[in-house]
């Protein structure tokens, strides 16, 4: 039998009464580092301070205090190198850190894997994470941040069992998508998840998506941006400084594109309104759990659609996406046989894009991706096409004499207007039914999507 005769336990309170030294300590340094160099912008909304806990200026006092000696300031920072060793000693007790040894940058360097990325990092800047963390907490105990700093480390070593408390080892792939209203997150099955982006600020920094989203998006206006997420358990890697040993190797699951594509296509048909995709993100872990390990906050991967600047505005308030419509389309993506969505996947794919195109001839491209869908959804032989549509159309969806017409009414108005988009202004009609694209758009799209729900449902 193995028996580990670390006591972690006793190394959490005994890291706790150091580091409850070392607060005390470094406030009078703290204060008058700011009232050298300046201290940090405060920053409020709606009344509250969210004002970040200055992480980088206490670094930088840390390794001031370390570089003392070298610049003529030994003196002046002992209180504050002394209680920083105290700490330093206590954290090298715990088995996952007895790598720790010097490097060019400091006596206390180790190296952190996360997922397929390993970055030197120092005890420093753990204690530096304990700090910030602890300013997390409502209590403004370490007594929280050193359980958690314990568990992400024996899951390191083998000795802890996913899942760890405050879900620290919990990693998410995303894809955003703007256009819908999401209020809360729905489990779609097999890992995956559509939330709101407000849900994912712990894995998501904003300034990711710099490039996609306008800077007016970025203050606050989330609410038009939705992802689908897919969750995984990851554990972090700790090893001496030097060491080269290549053994991270993590990847999305290749059926991912494709799922959060299906999902969110049929979502923008049941929904009638456009979900664009604007970014995927690989990788992501907790912001806690990279300031726990000392390591800035990153991702694995990114990849990047179209900006959505010229889609964004100000007051424009986006709908809230129906439950039941969410349900549904998880129903038919997650939870039925796929072969019977993939036969319908490219008419599901037309209609979703029809609802996201913009530009100077969008309204008649709309009509002409209706169109296409229209034509395999009932697959017309012959050279009357807009007849045998107009028959299958009326056939499907309606339910008496008169319904029956009005359909075929609307399907014979719809390829009227294909035809004058097809073949232009040649005559007066064409001219006029060329300025009736926006209603063809919207009939054709209701009775292909009417259509196609029916077609899913048999």
């Amino acid at each position: 039998m193995n028996i580990d005769p670390f006591d972690e336990k006793m190394w959490e309170v005994r890291l706790e009464l150091v580091l409850n030294a070392l607060a005390d300590a470094q406030e009078p340094f703290l204060e008058a580092h700011w009232q050298a160099n300046g201290g940090p912008t405060k920053i409020t909304f709606n009344g509250q301070d969210e004002t970040p806990y200055p992480s980088e200026d206490l670094a930088r006092l840390y390794e001031a205090a370390g570089f003392a000696k070298r610049d003529g300031d030994q003196e002046y920072f002992v209180p504050l190198q002394t209680a920083l060793d105290h700490v330093r000693d206590v954290m090298r007790l715990h088995p996952s850190l007895t790598c720790v040894s010097s490097t060019v940058f400091g006596d206390d360097g180790l190296q952190v894997g996360i997922l397929n990325a390993r970055s030197f990092t120092s005890l420093s800047r753990l204690i530096v994470g304990q700090m910030s963390r602890r300013d997390a907490c409502p209590d403004k105990r370490f007594r929280t941040s050193i359980i958690e700093l314990n568990s992400l480390l024996q899951l390191s070593r083998g000795r802890q069992s996913h899942p760890l408390s405050n879900r620290l080892d919990i990693g998410y792939d995303i894809a955003l998508f703007h256009g819908a209203r999401i209020l809360d997150t729905v489990e779609l099955g097999e890992g995956y998840s559509l939330m709101p982006y407000s849900h994912l600020h712990e894995h998501v920094d904003d300034e990711w998506l710099e490039d996609v989203a306008p800077d007016q998006l970025r203050h606050r206006n989330w609410d038009s941006i939705c992802a689908v997420v897919h969750s995984f358990r990851w554990k972090p890697e700790i090893r001496p400084p030097s060491s080269d040993n290549d053994s991270l190797v993590r990847r999305m699951p290749p059926s991912f594109d494709g799922r959060v594509s299906a999902f969110a296509n049929l979502l923008a048909v049941f929904t009638g309104m456009p979900h664009r995709w604007m970014m995927t993100i690989e990788g992501c872990v907790p912001r806690a759990s990279s300031d726990l390990l000392g390591l800035i906050h990153n991702c694995g991967s990114t990849r990047k659609g179209r900006s959505i600047g010229h889609l964004f505005g100000p007051f424009r308030e986006p709908p809230i996406v129906d439950p039941g419509l969410i349900k549904n389309a998880r129903h038919h993506v997650f939870e039925t046989n796929v072969g019977a969505y993939a036969a319908l996947a490219p008419v599901i794919q037309r209609l979703a894009e029809a609802l996201g195109r913009d530009g100077r001839y969008a309204r008649e491209d709309k009509v002409l991706d209706v169109a296409v869908a229209l034509e395999r959804l009932f697959k017309p032989t012959g050279r009357r096409i807009s007849l045998d549509l107009q028959n299958a159309v009326a056939d499907t969806l309606g339910t008496s004499d008169e319904s029956k017409v009005q359909f075929r009414d609307q399907v014979k108005h719809f390829y009227d207007v294909r035809s004058a988009i097809i073949h232009g202004p040649v005559d007066t009609k064409k001219k006029q039914l060329l300025t009736e694209t926006g209603e063809a758009f919207q009939n054709g799209f209701e009775l292909a999507r009417a259509s196609l729900m029916k077609k899913l449902e048999t």
